[in-house]
Order: C-alpha cells, then structure tokens, then sequence
C-alpha cells in the first residue's frame, strides 16, 4: 500500500471516528432533551389532576371526577384516575375506549405515597408513564396515571438516525476522495524526488544535482541534503579516481 493510500485511510477514519462521535452526542442530547420534557409535561397535568380532585373536601373521587375529563383531552397526553381500590375512575377522551394499565404493586407503591416514571406499551404504542398519589387531609385517597406517547419521541430520534446515516457516509465519501487528492497534491514533490533520486543513479553521473526552486520545507531541505550527499559522494570518487591514476603512474 502507498504512503499516500495509508495517509488517505488514516484522514478517512480520523473523519469517521470524529463524525460518529459528534452524531452520538447530538443523539442522546436530544434523546435526554425529549425525554425530559415530556417527563416535565407529564408531571404538571398530573399535579393539575391531583390539585382539581383534592381541591373539594369530603367528596369521593367518583364524585369528582366527571367534570375533569375534558381538560384532559390533549393528544398524545393520556390522564386515568383510579381510587383505592384501583378502580378507574376518570379516564380522559384522548384514551377512547383504552385505558391506562393499573398493576396493583404499583398502585401499592403510589398509596404508600411514592412518585414514578415506567414505560409501557398502551394501544400498541410506547407510553411514558407518570404515576403520583392523591393526597386529602394527610391521607392518601387515590393515585392519578399520566401517560405520554413516546411516538413522536421515537419518530423524531429515528429521522435523526435516518439523517445522521446519509450525512456520516456523505461525509467520509466526500473526505476520502478530498483526502487522496490533497495526498496526492502533497506528494508530488516528493515523487519527483524520487525519480530525479533514481535517474541520477541510473545515469551514474554524480555531477548531476537536484533543482528545486521551491520554499526550504520539508521538501527542500531534503533536496539539499541529497544535493549534498552527492556532492560529497562525487568528491569522494574523484579522490578515489585520482589516487588510483597516482597509483597506476608510480607502477
């Protein structure tokens, strides 16, 4: 393989790992973004159902609970009061005739007063989950469920996917092929280096010096030291020559 094929190879998966990095960072932020905020929508509308149900005294939830279910009506936002017992007792419209999932250890856990997220599937679709007790004069009475759908979540991540995917392989095709060009560029004083290097051995001349009207970079100063070699190598042949004619004319 060519200085210039590994150099290419090189620029290519520095480019990969640095695109793979940023897309990785960028999705989870958003991932961690989205998530957050629909966790944050969930918890006020289940303060705002909780608030509108302990607000009146000495009523049961049933009581309560018909006059709520069209301020819960929001698409995608899916409210379920249960009692209890773990009935249900308000569902909003935006759940039609599916209900949010009551498991009793979790209902447990909400009347010993505990507060929780979980995902389930409802209707065959990701729900975020948000689960807080009902408190009245100290004592809990009930639990409230706020779903959220995780469609639009899952939707928006998977463009993303879709995305990032189009923009990594657009990239790396683009930079490979700017990479070996620019190698290439690159390299050009160096090959004509190398074919002066090998001409110059070919002609068995050692007069002959290699031009470079260039700047003193890397490249010249490698000119240089050749030029410098082979002045010396041609001294030095000329010594040898001139002693063996010494040598030849005293025998």
């Amino acid at each position: 393989m060519t200085l210039g094929a590994r150099l290419t190879l090189w620029q290519t998966f520095l480019l990969a790992f640095l695109l793979t990095a940023f897309a990785v960072i960028s999705y989870r932020a958003l991932d961690t973004g989205l998530r957050a905020e629909l966790d944050r929508v969930l918890v006020e509308r289940a303060d705002h159902a909780a608030l509108a149900v302990q607000a009146i005294p000495n009523l049961s939830i049933v009581g309560v609970s018909p006059g709520l279910s069209t301020g819960f009506a929001s698409p995608g936002i899916y409210v379920q009061i249960v009692d209890e017992a773990g009935r249900v007792a308000l569902r909003s419209t935006s759940l039609g005739a599916d209900s949010l999932p009551v498991h009793a250890d979790r209902l447990a856990e909400v009347l010993n007063g505990r507060s929780f997220y979980e995902t389930e599937s409802v209707a065959d679709q990701n729900v975020r989950l948000y689960h807080r007790p009902i408190i009245r004069g100290g004592r809990v009475i009930g639990a409230v469920e706020v779903g959220g759908s995780l469609y639009g979540v899952e939707d928006t991540l998977s463009r993303l996917r879709a995305i990032f995917a189009l923009i990594i392989a657009g990239s790396l095709i683009v930079g490979a092929l700017g990479s070996y060009c620019l190698t290439h560029i690159g390299l050009l004083p160096l090959t004509r280096l190398a074919k002066l290097a090998a001409r110059i051995g070919r002609a068995r001349d050692l007069s002959i010096r290699i031009p470079h009207s260039g700047p003193p970079d890397e490249v010249g100063r490698l000119a240089f030291t050749l030029n410098d070699m082979l002045a010396r190598l041609e001294a030095a042949f000329d010594s040898q020559r001139s002693f063996l004619a010494e040598a030849a004319h005293e025998v």
